[in-house]
């Protein structure tokens, strides 16, 4: 029963957890990982499994630890999405959001910035070690053992705090260069103003796609740092979250 109870919160937070979640990675693979470590971690929550006097005592029990695990991939997905959202603000300021096509590992249309944001933030996550802690800190989920009844308003509260802590972080990543195809956008319609017959809005197309191209290596510079305070914050937010659900 405690590997059961185990195995279903892990696998519930691989599900949802950037990069675990990733469709490159098998399903089967995901299983097998979630097995891996549910068996160490069992022997560590024996003393919490409720004893089973009914079928509902098990389906409440594996319930609750699928909801626990959502929750922890949930505030990851949300904080991880924001380098991903960093550029995908770079490609809508620039137009290079027209030029969007389908995603086959997240299955949906992303633009150009915004995939090449994702994969160097996510490279830059196995590189520093940052998956190696969020499985930890899932994994010490396990201690969290509250004496204080559900709060649900205040987890959504938090989880409502991370969206806003996500629209802040993609725009600080990708502030600088948001900040150039803004005084582009200016100087342009200045220039409109000043010469009516010229084609301002051909001419900006290749302006900014040159301002783009040669800015978006400062948004690069800038994801080693956001990628170590976005670790930090979903780590830090797991055991609050688990509080705040009871358990």
């Amino acid at each position: 029963m405690a590997v059961l109870l185990v195995f279903t919160r892990i696998s519930a937070f691989l599900v949802l957890a950037p990069p675990f979640a990733s469709r490159s990675i098998p399903g089967r693979i995901r299983v097998l990982f979630a097995f891996a470590l549910a068996l160490p971690v069992a022997p560590l929550v024996v003393g919490q499994v409720p004893e089973l006097t009914s079928t509902w005592v098990l389906v409440g029990a594996v319930g609750f630890q699928v909801l626990c695990g959502a929750t922890m991939g949930f505030i990851t997905l949300l904080l991880v999405s924001a380098i991903q959202a960093a550029g995908e603000l770079i490609d809508l300021f620039s137009m290079f959001a027209m030029a969007s096509m389908l995603d086959p590992f997240s299955n949906t249309n992303s633009s150009i910035f915004g995939r090449i944001q994702y994969l160097i933030g996510t490279t830059l996550l196995f590189t520093s070690g940052g998956h190696l802690l969020m499985i930890r800190g899932a994994l010490s989920s396990f201690k969290v053992l509250p004496d204080v009844p559900p709060d649900l308003g205040a987890l959504a509260k938090l989880l409502i705090d991370d969206i806003a802590r996500m629209s802040v972080s993609a725009v600080e990543i990708a502030g600088p260069v948001l900040a150039c195809l803004f005084l582009a956008d200016l100087a342009l319609g200045m220039v409109s103003r000043a010469v009516p017959s010229l084609n301002v809005f051909q001419l900006s197309f290749p302006v900014k796609t040159i301002l783009t191209v040669s800015l978006a290596a400062v948004a690069v510079a800038l994801l080693p740092v956001a990628v170590t305070g976005i670790v930090d914050q979903v780590v830090g937010q797991y055991q609050p979250a688990l509080v705040m659900l009871g358990g």
